[in-house]
């Protein structure tokens, strides 16, 4: 299964989205690749990051774009036995490029190009059980965000409690309808997800029930909301690990008030607790259940 989260505004949650499914999966013991196809690496940064902003983590995307691009066999780092990751970086722009140059052809080279990359993206990752793409907005590359809509299978479209993020999404369908000229396959949309400021937010979710209208008029939204939980992902984030990770690492609630009492533990997060690490972990375990259940009934068997 090839899974791309996409909106066409930035900041939605895609990356978020992104490595928790993939950690949700690898806990599960399904061999998994993230491919990040943003190019700020975001995703990269946080499975693999150098800390350094001026040196990128991983190939700077030299691989994907070889692949893509030229046909080259995949080239992954091993982030984990299981987790698998395509690294972003400078060389994902020129990636972005290319695709816009193609997009901008005759419809029938586009749809020819498409085609054959689908074909190709499908055949280098076989290995794999799942396949989780990271996104950069439409703004930055549509002829890349058309591209992954081709090659993968499914589609889940996260949106944030505002106008803008709707408006995001409801472009990332005009999108999708807009590749039914190519007349190939692409991506079915599972739904779109609300991801949702961790708390105080009851006013603003219920002035978005309007604007949310505009999505569930053609998907469904996921019965599952993610809370944005900022200090377990920042510390996720630091420690490059997956939210899954995060959560093993841990201490139990009484562990962590012994070792601040006794002054043991180590440097342990003393400002994360790890209900926190709970609550986020059991969200996208939720999530993923029922993007996995929704995908499985449009699969034939």
């Amino acid at each position: 299964m090839i899974l791309v989260f996409a909106n066409a505004k930035g900041g939605s949650g895609k990356t978020t989205l992104t490595l928790a499914t993939a950690g949700e999966a690898e806990a599960r013991g399904m061999r998994t690749l993230v491919v990040d196809l943003d190019v700020q690496g975001n995703a990269t940064e946080h499975l693999i990051g150098t800390g350094d902003p001026l040196r990128p983590a991983g190939d700077g995307g030299k691989a994907i774009y070889r692949t893509i691009m030229d046909g080259d066999p995949l080239a992954a780092v091993t982030v984990r036995p299981t987790l698998d990751l395509v690294p972003a970086g400078p060389r994902t722009q020129s990636l972005a490029d290319e695709l816009n140059r193609i997009a901008g052809n005759p419809v029938h080279v586009v749809a020819g190009a498409f085609d054959r990359l689908r074909t190709a993206f499908h055949d280098v990752t076989r290995e794999y059980d799942l396949v989780v793409i990271d996104t950069p907005p439409s703004e930055q590359s549509h002829g890349l965000l058309d591209c992954m809509m081709v090659v993968a299978d499914s589609v889940v479209i996260p949106t944030k409690v505002s106008r803008d993020d709707v408006t995001g999404a409801v472009k990332l369908l005009q999108r999708l309808a807009g590749l039914d000229r190519l007349e190939i396959e692409y991506a079915r949309p599972l739904g779109a997800v609300l991801v949702s400021a961790p708390t105080g937010a009851s006013r603003i979710e219920a002035r978005a029930e309007q604007d949310l209208e505009l999505i569930t008029r053609h998907i469904p939204l996921f019965e599952t909301r993610i809370r944005y939980r900022p200090a377990p992902i920042s510390e996720a984030s630091r420690r490059h690990q997956t939210l899954q990770q995060l959560l093993a690492s841990l201490p139990t609630n009484a562990e962590r008030l012994r070792n601040i009492r006794t002054g043991g533990g180590g440097a342990s997060a003393e400002h994360l607790t790890r209900d926190s690490a709970e609550k986020a972990v059991r969200e996208h375990a939720d999530l993923f259940d029922e993007m996995m259940d929704r995908y499985h009934a449009e699969v034939p068997a």
